[in-house]
């Protein structure tokens, strides 16, 4: 489906709202009292277990055209997939995985200089990525400064890239590839469209952050959190069961996983730890005590900051942690009990026509520079030895779900439509 995150000047808005499903918040003076610190403890960790793959895988959206055949072949592609933003499914439909995953996108655009004269020698590329916005640009710009190679981008939600994808599949264009989500570099690899290549330094990766067999690598990754409002919140939660109690009644909003890919991996991920009876116990206990299911993760999170709900469930922590940065009255917090942080991963297409220009636009999103880039818009490093910025809590700080990513890809869609039959009418 189009438009999530950010602004989307030029495409559909997708479906229609739905109206909320929770009761008005109650005005209640003693829920607007700040809440005094409270001690959070730390559990251990786990390691998610990534999944076994085979060793064989947009104001205007503009992308520059390399010819004029391609460029027909662009217009053709974006008229077919704006014709399909009625049907959130329709990537779906096309890749087995979920039609939208969140990212705070800048207002999709070219980000080539124009009156730049690019190095005709050292050649280009084209990249397609998700956001968060601005951090494409600003590492493609580092990139074309340090290499000469030129890159001509699109960049929009995770949902679009793979749409255009689709659409663009008997007259391919991309040659790198950068999502929000794990799972569909893996459908990718299965399906022969990845070359592999191991970027340099990736020794110094996370643990399970990327492919056994080079495919694809996460180059940086976000945490699902809780994102309260100080101001509003009757106390600060430690764990997802808080949300639960009657103190946060009508307080608490989430993602719809029919909208927010990190959401739709959040259920499945949690049921795959904790076993589906007392997963759903807890999804229960959330939905009558009030839980709010609306929207993607912008939007949940907006709601939290205009004051509207006083928690986010399961939603991205590098939006709350610019928020913060902004002077809003936010805390980040990670459950006790464990978490997904979502490597996100990049790789190069099979098709790919510009492949050393490719492997050296990969090696540098890994290098210390580009990585230190990816910490100025709050995502999580790839590499172990960069560190975070103050506001934000260190990865090897979050706790993390005992899971696996293969279980998420494979029971995904039986869970979402299980949530979706329970909670959200």
């Amino acid at each position: 489906m189009c438009g999530t995150d950010e602004a989307s000047v030029g495409q559909c808005d997708g479906p229609p709202p739905r109206e909320p499903t929770y009761a008005p918040r109650s005005t209640d003076p003693a829920r607007t009292e700040r809440p005094a610190a409270v001690d959070r403890p730390r559990p251990s960790r786990a390691t998610p277990r990534l999944p076994s793959t085979p060793s064989n895988e947009d104001k205007d959206v503009t992308v520059r055209r390399r010819n004029l055949i391609r460029g027909a072949a662009v217009l053709v592609a974006a008229a077919l997939a704006l014709a399909a933003c009625g049907d959130p499914e329709e990537v779906d439909d096309a890749l087995d995985e979920p039609a939208d995953i969140e990212e705070d996108v800048d207002e999709p655009e070219e980000d080539i200089d124009d009156e730049a004269a690019p190095d005709e020698e050292a050649g280009s590329l084209v990249f397609y990525s998700a956001g968060p916005g601005g951090l494409a640009n600003d590492l493609v710009e580092a990139f074309t400064a340090e290499t000469g190679i030129e890159v001509e981008m699109f960049q929009s939600t995770s949902g679009d890239v793979l749409g255009r994808l689709e659409a663009e599949i008997n007259n391919p264009i991309a040659d790198v590839v950068y999502l929000a989500s794990w799972v569909p570099a893996v459908s990718y690899k299965e399906q022969g469209r990845t070359q592999p290549h191991v970027p340099e330094g990736a020794e110094l990766l996370h643990d399970g952050w990327a492919d056994p067999d080079g495919h694809f690598h996460g180059r940086d990754g976000s945490a699902l959190a809780m994102t309260v409002n100080t101001d509003l919140a009757p106390s600060i939660p430690t764990d997802w069961t808080d949300l639960a109690e009657p103190e946060w009644e009508d307080l608490v909003i989430m993602p719809d996983p029919q909208e927010s890919g990190t959401a739709r991996d959040f259920v499945a991920a949690f049921v795959d730890a904790q076993g589906e009876d007392e997963a759903f116990t807890l999804f229960d206990a959330l939905a009558d005590n009030g839980l709010a299911i609306e929207g993607p993760n912008r939007p949940a999170v907006d709601s939290v900051v205009a004051g509207a709900h006083a928690a986010v469930i399961a939603g991205v922590d590098y939006m709350g942690y610019g928020d913060i940065a902004d002077g809003e009255p936010l805390e980040v917090v990670m459950a006790a009990s464990g978490t997904v942080v979502t490597p996100r991963p990049v790789f190069i297409t099979e098709w790919s026509e510009n492949v050393d220009q490719a492997r050296a636009f990969i090696d540098f999103t890994f290098s210390e520079a580009a990585q230190q880039i990816v910490v100025d818009r709050y995502l999580i490093p790839a590499r172990s030895d960069i560190e975070v910025q103050d506001i934000m809590i260190p990865y090897d700080e979050v706790p993390l779900l005992d899971f696996d990513w293969a279980n998420v890809e494979a029971t995904g869609d039986d869970l979402l439509a299980e949530f979706v039959s329970r909670y959200i009418r």
